[in-house]
């Protein structure tokens, strides 16, 4: 029976957090000397950042204002929002001033996890004007400012007119010169002086009309453009099926969600100001489970972004939710073709068969020269589409190739010798038949048939004699060949997953993870904290969540541990890796001695 796994649960992480500890005081909270005993104890906890420990604590006490207060913030700090909120707004009517301050900036930072910029900044924007001895009033201007810098183009437009205050408004259009393009600046700029002749407020037009000045003396800063508060923290979903220990899948799930959470640890480790949350719903290996886990993850623990699942018919129907939330998801192995079709929040990590086949292309024709090719493929496997991308990638860099072969094999025992006869070196034969001499020929055979092909195709081959370069799918790399044949063919193979990264950040990584999980890390560990480490590394670089998919499109090329990825402007990581097979194959790509690889050849279909 399939249960839910007991360590994969919500990443608890050491937290710096933005909440509004501003006031310090010696917490005479007027209860019993127990009581006061007991705050001060969960008071500690709080500070050591056990949050629920100290929330437990807290709520067993008398309710008051101060209680009341850490309430919220303890309920903030474990990203419980709506709990968050009705606790601190209890506090508020404080006759402390400095309860009332701090809780009033607690609300603040809740609401802006909320998104509710619009609150957020009237409350900041009240704070900022009343007098307080505890530093509240220049850490709410200091984080009204960095709200400006955060907002993308199209938040700054919707918030524009939820908001009331002429001043924030004001404000609002001020912040985007020399970070938002020029004609939006005037655009902004139109709307603001209509509403301020029709309120009779046009005071401080004039200055920002000056600050803009023309199209072209206006310059736009070069600066990161959406930078994070200090304190952001970013959520981000995982949905992965768990199964039984004694299933074979268990070991996959468990070490692909063990790397995605030492790569949230690295990264809140090296970031004091911003953190991320891993927020774990179980798909139960089953596509009917997907809606129920996303819906989960979205509205209720409202992620910034997806990882998972783990199949290819699962990730479609998670891909068509991403894209009605608009929240951007990577896979980890899913590689089918179909996930992402019409899609534009879904990011493969593990590249199509489509993406094998023109990667390959592009080695054959731009490395190897090859100008004459042949593809031969069986009929309805997934080797189908990468030599039919094959072929047009090929074809597209000036290759021509003369045979594309496809048929279905099976149905005709395999019998492939009619098939293998272009490659022979009969000079007779050659002219009888219009043979097109090849210099190379693309097999992307798949499936539990791919070896029996592969072998009758090598021993065709090897008996003719022939010396075309021969290039494959990743079963190539499992294929038995005879000494001829690995000396005297030059053979590749792509492959999804290898070792990229230099041996002492490999090693680096392996003393990490046993150390944390007590067992040493595999393939699937390494491929987890690859697209942790590069979701993670790419939301820092996006600022907001919401510029994550064009983040995403546009960074630049990423080295892991078992991967190089880079979406190159799309949505299907263009790097496969071109292995060389043999020694023929890597003296080609002048490569002297043979490399061990540690890839697995994964892949989720």
């Amino acid at each position: 029976m399939k249960y839910l796994i007991q360590f994969i649960a919500t990443l608890t992480v050491s937290l710096t957090l933005l909440t509004g500890n501003t006031f310090a005081q010696d917490f005479d909270t007027g209860h019993q000397p127990d009581e006061q005993e007991q705050f001060e104890e969960a008071y500690e906890l709080y500070e050591q950042e056990q949050f629920e420990e100290a929330l437990a604590i807290f709520k067993e006490l008398q309710e008051d204002d101060l209680v009341h207060l850490y309430i919220g913030k303890s309920y903030l700090a474990l990203g419980d929002y709506l709990r968050s909120g009705h606790y601190l707004k209890k506090a508020l009517e404080s006759g402390d001033q400095s309860i009332a301050n701090e809780s009033y900036y607690t609300l603040a930072i809740n609401e802006f996890r909320l998104k509710n910029f619009g609150n957020t900044l009237a409350i900041l924007n009240e704070l900022r004007s009343r007098r307080d001895r505890t530093g509240i009033r220049s850490q709410a201007q200091q984080f009204y400012n960095e709200i400006f810098r955060y907002l993308t183009d199209n938040q700054r437009f919707e918030l524009f007119w939820q908001l009331d205050d002429p001043g924030i408004r004001f404000d609002l259009v001020r912040s985007a010169v020399g970070r938002a393009d020029y004609s939006m600046v005037r655009a902004m700029l139109n709307e603001l002086e209509t509403l301020s002749e029709l309120q009779q407020d046009t005071t401080e037009i004039a200055r920002i009309r000056d600050a803009v000045g023309t199209r072209e003396t206006y310059i736009r800063s070069p600066f990161q453009q959406f930078q994070a508060p200090q304190g952001m923290v970013y959520h981000v979903g995982v949905a992965l099926p768990s199964f039984g220990a004694d299933e074979p899948e268990f070991v996959v799930s468990r070490d692909l969600y063990f790397g995605i959470m030492l790569a949230a640890e690295d990264f809140n480790t090296r970031n004091p100001d911003k953190k991320v949350f891993l927020r774990f719903r179980d798909t139960y290996a089953e596509s009917d489970s997907i809606p129920q886990a996303v819906n989960e993850l979205i509205w209720n623990e409202r992620v910034d972004a997806l990882i998972g699942p783990l199949y290819s018919e699962e990730a479609k129907v998670m891909s068509k939710m991403a894209e009605d939330y608009e929240i951007p998801m990577l896979t980890p192995l899913a590689n089918s073709d179909e996930i992402n079709l019409g899609h534009n929040y879904t990011f493969q990590l593990n590249p199509t068969f489509s993406m094998h086949g023109k990667q390959m292309a592009q080695f054959a024709v731009r490395e190897l020269e090859l100008d004459t090719l042949a593809v031969i493929t069986e009929k309805n496997s997934l080797g189908q589409a990468s030599a039919l991308s094959f072929r047009y990638e090929a074809e597209r860099l000036g290759a021509h190739v003369a045979y594309f072969i496809e048929d279905d094999f099976a149905a005709r025992g395999y019998d492939i010798t009619d098939v293998t006869e272009i490659f022979t070196r009969d000079e007779i034969l050659v002219d009888s038949l219009n043979i097109v001499p090849v210099k190379g020929v693309y097999a992307p055979f798949t499936g539990q048939a791919a070896s029996t092909m592969i072998n009758l195709l090598m021993t065709d081959l090897e008996a003719m004699r022939t010396e075309v370069v021969v290039m494959g799918s990743e079963e190539w790399r499992d294929a038995r060949y005879t000494p001829a044949q690995r000396r005297n063919f030059a053979i590749y193979h792509t492959q999804n997953y290898g070792s990229t990264a230099d041996r002492e950040f490999i090693e680096y990584f392996e003393q990490d993870f046993i150390n944390r999980f007590g067992m040493e890390p595999d393939q699937f560990a390494r491929v987890g904290y690859d697209a942790g480490s590069y979701l993670f590394r790419t939301l820092e670089q996006a600022g907001n969540p919401k510029r994550l998919k064009h983040a995403l499109r546009e960074s630049p090329e990423f080295t892991g541990l078992s991967m190089r990825i880079h979406f190159d402007n799309g949505q299907i990581n263009r790097l496969v890796q071109v292995e060389p097979l043999t020694d023929k194959a890597r003296e080609k790509m002048g490569i002297e001695e043979q490399e061990e690889t540690d890839a697995e050849g994964l892949q989720a279909n």
